[in-house]
């Protein structure tokens, strides 16, 4: 199956850790702070869990992975406000609207094509003037990046099946995709990047 994380949720942590130390973590939190109280939300992609320490107690909260083994873990993480969801976001039906949609990590596994199509159906999910809110990587022309880059899809294309060959231009197509840039924040010298966008 494309982009299983099944084979890395044991040691996926431990990888970030080695690779970024806390920056990840850091960046898929960095704008959680603007979550509207009572607000509802979907995490696409949120992995072992770690992002729901920073969403509040008060907020809905719709978390969908397609690893078996990432949703076990993150449902450590039990609160009356989570629901779980298992499942391929391209084949799910969802019941929006949501006032957030939040995508930690999560863009970057898909092809081009694809890209556009997660993103024509967020933009669906989303209520009027909702907000996306991206942490994922950027290419910055670096020739050390490039290979840190090269050498993560190398590694997930074997253990995850990532569909992806390559990292996709992500900010550009959301922004041709009907979202406008709201706030930004880089992190490694811009190889790692924080957005918040509204439709």
């Amino acid at each position: 199956m494309k982009n299983d994380f099944n084979k890395v949720a044991g040691f996926y942590d431990l990888i970030q850790q080695i690779a970024f130390g806390n920056t990840l973590v850091k960046a898929a939190a960095y704008f959680l702070n603007k979550l509207e109280k009572n607000s509802r939300v979907l995490i696409l992609g949120g992995g072992t869990g770690k992002i729901l320490n920073y969403v509040g107690e008060d907020i809905e909260v719709d978390y969908l992975d397609l690893s078996k083994r990432m949703i076990s873990q993150a449902s450590a993480y039990r609160s009356e406000k989570i629901v779980f969801i298992r499942g391929d976001f391209l084949e799910m039906q969802l019941s929006g609207p949501y006032d957030t949609v939040i995508c930690p990590f999560f863009l970057d596994v898909f092809c081009q094509d694809n890209l556009e199509t997660v993103l024509s159906k967020i933009l669906m999910l989303l209520r009027p003037n909702g907000r996306l809110v991206v942490s994922d990587f950027r290419h910055t022309g670096k020739k050390r990046d490039r290979i840190l880059i090269f050498l993560m899809y190398l590694f997930f294309r074997v253990f995850s099946h990532l569909e992806s060959r390559n990292l996709p231009s992500i900010h550009s197509t959301i922004l041709k995709n009907g979202f406008r840039l709201e706030d930004r924040r880089f992190f490694r010298k811009g190889l790692i990047f924080s957005h918040i966008y509204r439709n």
